[in-house]
C-alpha cells in the first residue's frame, strides 16, 4: 500500500506525525511517497532513521524534491498543496496511492480506506468524502461561482488515487484549461480544480463515507456526519490548523497522544487509556461532546 503526503514549510511536525499514525495502527506493508522542499527533506531523513529497525522491516520511504509546471502552481492555495494534481505525471510507474493532506491522521489501519479501490468501477479514477454533509453551513452550495461536485462538493484532502487511470484519460491535460478558465472564481485552489474537473466527469469519481476524512466541520456546531456515529472517525483532518491551535482542544489532543505516543510501546495503555482522560474532561468544548465518536475507531479495536 502506497501513501503519498506533501510537505513544505512549517508542516514538518505534522507531516511526521501524520506518517506515524499510519504506521501505529496497522502491521501491514507501507510505502511512503514524500514530495518535500530542500529543506523538510533532509529533516526526513532524519526522522526516518529513528524509526525502530523492527518497523523499518515494513515501512519504505521514497522522497521526491516538489515539482510544478511553474510558479503559479505551487503557490495556488496552500504552498505546495497542489502538488497532487501533478502525481500521476509525476509517479509514472506508479499503479494506486492514497493521498493525504499532512494534517490527516489515521486512527485506523490502512488497509481499510486501500479497500476502496476494489469497490470502484472501471471508470472511476479517484475516491473522495463530501465536503459536507449540511447543506445549512456548505461551503460549494452557497458561494463558489465555478462547478463543483453536487450537491456539496468533495474534499480532497483525502483522496484515493488509480494513477493509471488518470494517465489514460490523460488527466494532465485538463489542468491548465480549468485554471485558466476559472482562476478568478477558485477560491481553495488544487480542491476546486478537482471539484471542476469532477463535475463533468461523475462517472469517473467515487464518493465515500464522510467518516474518512472527519473534519472540525462535522462536529463543531453538531454531529453531522451520520456513519460516523456508527464506526467512528477512521481519518481525523485537523483543517483550520485544528491540531495546532487551542480553538478545538479535542484535535489537538488526539495530534499530542500521537506524537507522543512511543513506537512499539502498547497502544492501549499508552495511547489509548491517557487519550480517553484526557478527553473526557473536554465535552464541553467545541468537538468536545463529540469525542467518544471520534474515537469509536480505536476504542473498538483496542478496547
Amino acid at each position: 500500500m502506497k501513501i503519498a503526503i506533501v510537505v513544505c514549510e512549517n508542516r514538518f511536525e505534522q507531516t511526521v506525525i501524520s506518517i506515524k499514525s499510519a504506521i501505529i495502527f496497522t502491521n501491514k506493508t507501507l510505502l511512503f511517497v514524500v514530495f518535500a522542499d530542500e529543506q523538510n527533506k533532509r529533516k526526513l531523513t532524519h526522522f526516518i532513521t529513528e524509526i525502530p529497525n523492527n518497523l523499518m522491516k515494513r515501512i519504505m520511504f521514497e522522497i521526491h524534491l516538489i515539482s510544478f509546471p511553474n510558479s503559479k502552481w505551487k503557490s495556488l492555495f496552500k504552498t505546495c498543496a497542489s502538488q497532487r494534481l501533478f502525481l500521476p505525471t509525476l509517479l509514472n510507474q506508479t499503479d494506486s496511492v492514497i493521498y493525504v493532506d499532512n494534517d490527516v491522521l489515521f486512527l485506523t489501519s490502512v488497509e481499510k480506506l486501500w479497500n476502496f479501490f476494489t469497490e470502484m468501477s472501471e471508470s472511476q479514477i479517484a475516491a473522495m468524502t463530501p465536503e459536507q454533509e449540511d447543506y445549512s453551513i456548505g461551503w460549494y452550495n452557497r458561494f463558489a461561482k465555478h462547478p463543483y461536485v453536487e450537491p456539496l462538493g468533495v474534499n480532497s484532502g483525502v483522496m484515493l488515487m488509480n494513477l493509471t487511470r488518470m494517465r489514460n484519460i490523460e488527466w494532465a491535460s485538463y489542468l491548465p484549461s480549468i485554471l485558466d478558465k476559472y482562476d478568478s472564481e477558485i477560491v481553495w485552489g488544487d480542491q476546486d480544480i478537482i471539484n471542476i474537473y469532477f463535475h463533468s466527469h461523475k462517472d469517473q469519481l467515487l464518493v465515500i463515507p464522510c467518516e474518512w476524512n472527519f473534519r472540525p466541520d462535522h462536529c463543531i456546531y453538531s454531529e453531522v456526519c451520520k456513519t460516523a456515529k456508527v464506526g467512528g472517525a477512521q481519518l481525523l483532518h485537523g483543517n483550520r490548523d485544528s491540531f495546532i491551535n487551542d480553538k478545538l482542544p479535542v484535535f489537538k489532543i488526539i495530534f499530542n497522544a500521537i506524537k507522543e505516543y512511543e513506537f512499539n510501546s502498547e497502544i492501549r495503555a499508552n495511547l489509548l487509556l491517557p487519550l480517553i482522560k484526557q478527553l473526557q474532561i473536554m465535552q464541553h468544548t467545541s468537538c468536545g461532546k463529540s469525542y467518544a465518536t471520534i474515537i469509536k475507531s480505536l476504542t473498538s479495536m483496542y478496547l
